[in-house]
């Protein structure tokens, strides 16, 4: 799909990669307005949603001014739909939608636009959202917490 009518966003675009491994696929620049760049990443493996919303709150923040739009599609840990998230500026929020195929692999799918945003920096931040391995227990009391289906947040 094109967003800002410059097809910086496509899923067909992105790779195959390695767990854990960040491919950053496209990165967009427009000569008429100085520092717009649109950009997307592809990320495969669960995030962990703690994580997810610190880092998420903390880029929105530090950036509110020169993000102008965020959005994606993700794999949260013990969520069994993908998340849909997008962002105006420090303003974001998401929801569960179709549920992830039986062998479909969980990837998180991004894509920022904005003026002079960080690109390394964003990337750094996103893989340091990947969740890590948790016990049996754990994966319990988590289900217990977790969002009903179809729960969705603003923030």
């Amino acid at each position: 799909k094109k967003i800002l009518g410059i097809g910086a966003f496509s899923l067909h675009k992105m790779a195959p990669t390695e767990a854990g491994k960040l491919l950053s696929t496209h990165t967009q620049s427009s000569r008429k307005s100085k520092g717009f760049s649109a950009f997307s990443l592809k990320l495969p493996g669960e995030l962990d949603l703690e994580k997810l919303n610190e880092w998420l709150a903390s880029i929105l923040d530090k950036h509110k001014e020169k993000l102008f739009r965020a959005k994606g599609v993700l794999a949260i840990r013990d969520m069994g739909r993908k998340f849909a998230f997008q962002a105006v500026h420090e303003i974001f929020g998401g929801a569960q939608i179709e549920e992830w195929g039986i062998n479909e692999a969980r990837m998180n799918n991004l894509v920022f636009i904005g003026q002079d945003l960080p690109q390394e920096e964003i990337e750094k931040g996103l893989v340091g959202c990947l969740a890590t391995k948790v016990s049996q227990e754990e994966k319990k009391l988590r289900a217990e917490l977790m969002f009903g289906s179809g729960d969705g947040f603003k923030a």
